[in-house]
């Protein structure tokens, strides 16, 4: 089974705060692809490189739903994957 998880993240100062690292972390343990979205934070801290697939900047429009729908049009047919969860930080 090929699950996907797309994380949206919005912080006003551009940072990835540490539970937002942790949720990543664990993320990682059940996720075949990791995405980030970020609305606020333009680079994957290093030590967080390793855990996520991608990680896309954008600006902070449209709230959570668009960043969502930023990746899962990314994806492409929705058919390549078997279960898609959509969380936010």
């Amino acid at each position: 089974m090929m699950r996907a998880i797309v994380l949206a993240h919005f912080d006003p100062h551009g940072r990835l705060d540490e539970y937002v690292l942790s949720a990543i972390r664990e993320y990682r343990r059940v996720a075949d692809r990791l995405v980030v979205v970020s609305a606020g934070c333009c680079d994957v801290p290093r030590e967080a490189r390793h855990l996520v697939d991608l990680f896309i900047c954008r600006d902070n429009v449209g709230y959570d739903f668009c960043s969502w729908r930023e990746r899962i049009r990314a994806i492409g047919p929705l058919n390549s994957v078997d279960e898609l969860i959509c969380v936010n930080d």
